[in-house]
Order: C-alpha cells, then sequence, then structure tokens
C-alpha cells in the first residue's frame, strides 16, 4: 500500500513540477501580449483576407504536439 502512494505522490510531483511553471509562462505570456491578441482577433474577425488567421493557433498547437 505504500508503495502506491509513494508513487502517486511521485507522479503528482513530477507533474506539478513542469505543469506549474508552463501555466506561469503561459499566463505571463497572455498577459503581455493581451492588447495584441485582442486586436488581432478583431482584425479576423473583421476583414475576409485575414478570417483564416482564427486557424493558425489551433495548426500550431497540432503541429508542435504532433512532434
Amino acid at each position: 500500500m505504500k508503495k502506491t502512494v509513494s508513487k502517486e505522490v511521485t507522479l503528482m510531483t513530477h507533474v506539478a513540477g513542469w505543469v506549474v511553471p508552463l501555466g506561469l509562462m503561459a499566463g505571463g505570456w497572455i498577459w503581455t501580449c493581451w492588447a495584441t491578441l485582442v486586436d488581432l482577433i478583431a482584425e479576423w474577425r473583421r476583414n475576409q483576407d485575414y478570417s483564416v488567421g482564427q486557424l493558425v493557433p489551433l495548426v500550431a498547437v497540432y503541429l508542435v504536439w504532433s512532434r
């Protein structure tokens, strides 16, 4: 029983070791770029030439995830 609890705690510690810094970095990036992101989204919705820009973040996440 102690081995299972120990493994769970170790796994939680390992996951927290990279999830917390990643979350802080993502939050910091969104906070610093918020005005630009709002302007980009407004332009994507207003201008038909740039409407495909809404797909760029999704494609980028897919490409990073697939590697």
